[in-house]
């Protein structure tokens, strides 16, 4: 199982995925964050895998309880996608839009 963090301006939402079919979802506002993620852990110990999207206001340190229990990929700039990146300032292209279209040429290509 995977876990999917997206953390947004307003509100992180947490998806939980199962040979590529979301099986559930959440999500709960910033300040709930380390609460919600032990919850979600909790609820899916199978869960082994966890990629976190952020381009809202959590730091680093926010992410321990995940980081402690499981595999984590952060996604940025330089994290290895599905296609070639072309924005004229790569480094500044937002990672929710990185997501995005990683997971069109992954469900259309």
């Amino acid at each position: 199982m995977n876990l999917i963090v997206d953390v947004g301006n307003t509100r992180v939402k947490f998806a939980v995925f199962q040979e590529n079919k979301l099986s559930w979802k959440t999500s709960c506002k910033h300040k709930k964050f380390q609460e919600k993620s032990k919850d979600v852990i909790k609820k899916f110990p199978e869960i082994d895998n966890a990629i976190i999207s952020s381009v809202g206001k959590l730091k680093s340190k926010d992410f321990e309880t995940i980081d402690k229990e499981l595999k984590v990929l952060i996604l940025d700039s330089e994290t290895k996608v599905p296609f070639e990146n072309k924005y004229g300032t790569p480094k500044t292209l937002g990672v929710d839009r990185i997501a995005l279209v990683s997971s069109s040429v992954f469900h259309y290509s």
